[in-house]
């Protein structure tokens, strides 16, 4: 089980990529419904909102078009790599928002690296697990 430890540590640490889609994806309709929120973004309306909540999916679907190509330029790990760290940007920004637009570009930026990992993290835990 020694020499099998260290596949099933990548493949865990790898798999936490899928988590963010989720975790992303369903944070946002507890925030739409927090006071503090609404009163700071101005009361978004359903037009509004649909647009915060999608910005992500909008951006893992650009992601997902950019991830083939890039990991077969620079590997999966770097693309992994690579995605995590847009990732974190994509965080950044939503979290520091002081308007609208500044919230929907950090979803976009954040949906761009979770449509990247989406792509690559299942080849790259096939290819470890070998």
């Amino acid at each position: 089980m020694g020499r099998r430890t260290p596949k099933y540590i990548v493949s865990s640490v790898a798999a936490l990529g899928g988590l963010l889609f989720g975790y992303d994806t369903g944070i946002m309709s507890l925030i739409l419904q927090m006071e503090r929120f609404n009163e700071y973004f101005e009361h978004p309306g359903p037009l509004a909102a649909g647009i915060i909540v999608s910005s992500l999916t909008i951006g893992c679907f650009v992601g997902s078009l950019l991830s083939g190509p890039l990991a077969d330029a620079c590997s999966r790990k770097r693309t992994i790599m690579l995605g995590a760290l847009v990732c974190t940007v994509g965080a950044g920004v939503q979290f520091g928002s002081i308007n609208r637009a500044m919230l929907v570009g950090g979803r976009f930026t954040s949906g761009v690296a979770i449509g990247l990992m989406s792509s690559v993290v299942p080849m790259y835990q096939s290819e470890a697990a070998a």
